[in-house]
């Protein structure tokens, strides 16, 4: 086992002597265009049907808003991509009419979503209605209020003077549309004047409830059901004025959605938070959870929406894996949900790992748990057998034994030893672990940054100790490759640096630092990504040069990388894209081509390799930009 370390260790800095040797005959390539790899799936608040042509599904993700031309096989984002979608609502009447609600503005399109423009809201918006009858009034919800237009979303007025607290849901009377109601945190309200004045309901209903969703019959609309945050299911048949409990089966869910088959209102769909879907066929007097087929990572189910023509067809949006759809019938044995994520890339990605041994594997860690690509990212599949619900931050690979994996998680530090194929709890399980490192000389000793300091393994994870409390919420550690019992750790509170192992740290300087990243060739050199802008030391840390932000936005920043084939070369991730560096950071150009998402939370490059860098943005998934040259072609 020693001689295949010291084979490693050996090959490694063979490579790096080599990739230096060579870096100044190469002529720069240049990273010139990104290309999106998934994994599919994320975080879907919103779905939507055009009621004309129902092959058209709308879904409203972190990235904006994606289409399905063809019954959600496969999607394309179609705008908005820098705004977290809660809402999409189609026009019953003119379904190239869209309406959008974001975290602070409401868009409209009138090309099926070819294009948008903003809508003249300047709140945070949830929920939004067309009215049938009359398309050119539209009713918003969010935290914001409640707002009504009357001229196609030309201009808004606020509609909810009277209503006893924030807004939740509401529903609109199809037949009588000034009639509206709308749940809020203190209860249940009904306007009869279109949203003129307010009149709250408490019969039935528990004191000052949560009304978190409601939904009209179509045919009988004095009959309504409400959902709370877990204090039960409500009907009411006689619209609105008094309401009944009618099952305990929801008691202890928060509702998000509940959705009623047009043709026959005795069918009933529920989505909640806790990420179970249920199905009544008796008018909500009984329920059935329908979760056959779901993951068990899926956190909520945010969205539901039935198929108008085929009502045994269902979507549903779920945090963190993305649509699904479930088609019930003879045909799909157990009514199973299937996957409906195509091209669908809403993914946190936190963390980008590359197998030392064989490069054309990835790993992904993301707010879904771990995702592993064996074919550079062409294809994904879910290795979280073990980390259910859990959001991975960092993955460390074993550099002697690949095999060997370690995650740090929101609840711990996971191991694997069969390349992700299953994962056990190591330890610090109540901690929050930011960073991960693995001594390149003696991989069974780890260091575990966390939201209490760091801590130190030397049996691979099997126990561990406390090094220092004082360091605070650790973001990422970096080891010298050459002397390996010199660490650096990066920190909200500054970077750190350890000369014996972690046994005592000095702080070097800086504050809120994201990410750090050191020149294999010359170590005494690093960067940092502070939340304000890059840093450099060419001394180990004991200076900080704050350099020049020439070609540099005003942004918050998160990642950095250098190149180890050029070391003068370096790339920082930034909420505004990438940003590249050809001479160790003293000015920057924009490397945003194809990046339809530039928040950029991770950058890793293959050391060995160095021909491919990856990103990992905050809902949009991994990005790959690969540069050719002949001089690549003959690394060992």
């Amino acid at each position: 086992m020693q001689n295949r370390k010291l084979r490693f260790v050996r090959r490694t800095l063979f490579v790096w002597a080599f990739l230096v040797a060579i870096s100044f005959s190469v002529t720069r390539a240049g990273f010139d265009s990104w290309t999106p790899l998934g994994p599919n799936g994320g975080d879907v608040a919103a779905l939507a049907i055009d009621p004309l042509t129902p092959s058209t599904v709308y879904a409203g993700s972190t990235v904006g808003v994606y289409k399905s031309a063809d019954d959600g096989r496969t999607w394309t984002n179609i705008g908005l991509n820098a705004s977290r979608v809660y809402v999409v609502e189609v026009d019953p009447v003119i379904p190239s009419t869209l309406y959008a609600g974001t975290e602070f503005r409401v868009y409209k399109s009138i090309d099926g979503g070819a294009s948008w423009t903003y809508a003249n809201l300047f709140a945070r918006v949830q929920a939004i209605e067309v009215v049938a009858s009359n398309p050119s009034t539209i009713y918003a919800g969010g935290t914001s209020g409640f707002f009504k237009s009357t001229d196609a979303g030309a201009t808004w007025a606020a509609a909810s003077i009277g209503l006893p607290g924030a807004f939740l849901s509401f529903a609109i009377d199809p037949g009588a549309p000034d009639t509206i109601y709308v749940g809020t945190v203190a209860g249940l309200s009904k306007s009869t004047n279109g949203g003129l004045s307010w009149r709250t309901i408490e019969n039935g209903l528990p004191y000052a409830a949560d009304i978190t969703a409601l939904v009209i019959d179509p045919i009988i609309s004095t009959t309504l059901y409400a959902g709370t945050n877990g204090t039960g299911f409500f009907r009411s048949t006689d619209a609105g004025e008094s309401w009944s409990r009618i099952d305990t089966a929801l008691t202890g869910f928060s509702v998000n959605t509940v959705r009623i088959v047009p043709l026959n209102p005795r069918i009933l769909y529920v989505s909640t938070d806790q990420g179970v879907v249920f199905k009544s066929t008796n008018g909500g007097a009984n329920w059935t959870a329908i979760n056959a087929g779901l993951p068990a990572s899926v956190l909520s189910v945010n969205a539901l929406v039935i198929h108008p023509a085929t009502p045994n067809t269902v979507y549903i949006g779920t945090n963190p894996a993305g649509v699904f759809k479930l088609t019930q019938s003879p045909a799909n044995a157990g009514n199973m949900w299937r996957p409906s994520n195509n091209r669908l890339t809403a993914t946190i990605v936190k963390t980008i790992a590359i197998d030392p041994a064989v490069q054309t594997i990835l790993y992904a860690g993301t707010n879904n748990g771990i995702f592993k690509s064996t074919n550079r990212g062409r294809d994904w599949n879910d290795i979280s057998t073990g980390l259910t619900g859990v959001p991975a931050q960092v993955v460390a690979i074993d550099p002697v034994t690949p095999s060997t994996l370690y995650a740090g998680t929101k609840a711990g530090v996971f191991k694997s030893i069969n390349r992700g194929g299953n994962w056990n709890n190591v330890g610090l399980m109540d901690l929050d672990v930011g960073g991960l490192a693995i001594d390149p000389f003696t991989p069974s000793t780890l260091y575990a940054g966390t939201n209490r300091g760091m801590h130190k393994s030397t049996n691979g994870g099997a126990s561990w100790h406390l090094l220092d409390h004082y360091l605070g919420s650790v973001t990422r550690i970096v080891i010298d490759p050459l002397t390996p019992t010199t660490i650096y750790a990066a920190a909200y509170s500054g970077v750190y640096k350890s000369i014996n192992g972690g046994a005592s740290w000095s702080r070097t300087g800086l504050e809120l630092v994201m990410d750090l990243a050191i020149d294999p060739s010359t170590p005494s050199t690093l960067y940092a990504a502070e939340r304000t802008g890059p840093r450099k030391s060419t001394d180990a840390g004991a200076t900080w040069r704050y350099g020049d932000y020439t070609g540099l936005p005003g942004s918050s920043y998160y990642a950095v990388v250098v190149n180890p084939l050029m070391p003068a070369t370096v790339y920082l991730g930034s909420e505004a894209g990438v940003f590249e560096s050809t001479n160790g950071g003293d000015s920057w150009s924009p490397s945003n081509i194809g990046l339809n998402n530039p928040f950029i939370l991770t950058l890793t490059i293959d050391a060995l390799r160095p021909t491919t860098l990856y990103a990992g943005t905050f809902g949009g998934g991994v990005f790959a930009n690969s540069q050719t040259t002949s001089s690549f072609t003959n690394l060992p």
